[in-house]
């Protein structure tokens, strides 16, 4: 087999992976009743087809005449951090407030795309001779780019496995932080694996065998990603990650939460009897699932094997107040009882913090609110 047959083999292999990952990032992104983590993660896997891609057709010297596409594939890369941090997030939370300074993520994206156009711009003999240096690996600035994604890649997936370690460390797992914390572990740890075997591979070859760096290109980096993707993505699935939407599967309600600071385990509610609000108090004072200062409606209404909107329906209806009133109303209860009993062992910003208050300005506000009088004065 000559040169030219194996260099069109190796790029038929890219495309082909490229467009594997493709279909799978079109299934993702525009599925049916589709939650918005499925279509990041669509995001996430389009990402790695349209390197895939580029690849390719920088082989093909389809870029010998406009290499802004090389830039383009380049800068898309820069995405991809942004969107894990994003997808983490919404695993968690659901939705996304975005901020003016989450603009910031895109800085690489926008400033490698204007230099593309720049370069577009030049002759047509320039544009050539960039190519010619790009393919040839003595571009300064593609390198500079290219070890940029290294770096750019180290900072966003150290950054995802601390913000996905941070779901470890609340008061108490969830039946949905157990879940999704699983989940997330499972797939930045084996996304950095993946990256490092990649950057070995590459490391190896340029390093002993440079002259066969085409086949990390269009060899190694397919077949590492169309393995990884679709594996990740049927995990995905498979796992039923809850997004904390506030319903669960049947089956994944078996167990329910522990609360870590205390040998306390949550019974399990029966299903066979229309929800009041005897039983969510009743739940709330035997399990103190309140201590947990994230807690959130959704997450009662799965302990209790109910809607959001039911549990929040019974609580206005029959207890005329809102959820976040009534669980106030159990942590000032608890302060009040760890007042009494530990107010010389703890400070007043540990009670806060043990009741399941987020902070000690809004322990007080809140103590205020309901007992009409600040914690110091309540004890005099």
């Amino acid at each position: 087999m000559n040169n030219s047959e194996e260099l069109k083999l190796l790029i038929m292999f890219s495309l082909l992976a490229a467009i594997n990952l493709m279909v799978l990032s079109f299934v993702l992104l525009f599925k049916k009743n589709n939650i918005l983590a499925n279509k990041v993660l669509g995001g996430l896997v389009f990402i790695p087809s349209v390197v895939l891609m580029a690849n390719a057709f920088l082989y093909m010297q389809y870029f010998s005449v406009s290499v802004l596409f090389v830039f383009l594939g380049s800068s898309i890369c820069f995405l991809f951090g942004p969107l894990l941090l994003l997808y983490i997030h919404l695993v968690q939370e659901n939705t996304y407030d975005f901020k003016i300074k989450d603009l910031l993520h895109f800085f690489p994206v926008v400033t490698i795309t204007f230099y593309g156009v720049y370069i577009g711009l030049q002759s047509s003999e320039s544009i050539h001779e960039n190519y010619l240096n790009i393919v040839a690996g003595e571009d300064m600035v593609t390198n500079i780019i290219y070890l940029a994604q290294l770096i750019h890649f180290a900072i966003y997936i150290t950054w995802s496995i601390r913000k996905v370690n941070l779901i470890k460390m609340k008061t108490y797992l969830s039946i949905v932080d157990k879940t999704n914390y699983k989940w997330l572990k499972f797939f930045v740890t084996r996304l950095l694996y993946l990256n490092i075997l990649i950057l070995l591979v590459y490391v190896v070859q340029i390093s002993f065998f440079p002259s066969y760096v085409i086949y990390s290109d269009l060899l190694a980096t397919p077949l590492a990603s169309s393995c990884f993707y679709p594996i990740m993505v049927y995990k995905s699935f498979s796992n039923k990650v809850t997004y904390n939407t506030g319903f669960f599967d049947k089956k994944e309600i078996k167990s329910k939460e522990v609360q870590l600071s205390e040998p306390t385990f949550i019974v399990q509610e029966e299903h066979n009897e229309e929800l009041n609000s005897d039983k969510i108090l009743s739940f709330l004072q035997k399990n103190k699932t309140y201590l947990n200062k994230d807690y959130t409606i959704h997450q009662l209404g799965a302990d209790l094997n109910e809607s959001p909107r039911t549990v929040s329906k019974v609580i206005n209806s029959e207890l005329n107040k809102s959820f976040i009133q009534l669980i106030n109303e159990f942590r000032v209860e608890e302060a009040i009882v760890l007042l009494k009993l530990e107010k010389d062992k703890l400070t007043i910003d540990a009670i806060a913090e043990k009741a399941g208050f987020k902070s000690r300005s809004s322990f007080y506000r809140v103590f205020k609110n309901i007992k009409q009088t600040s914690p110091s004065q309540y004890f005099q």
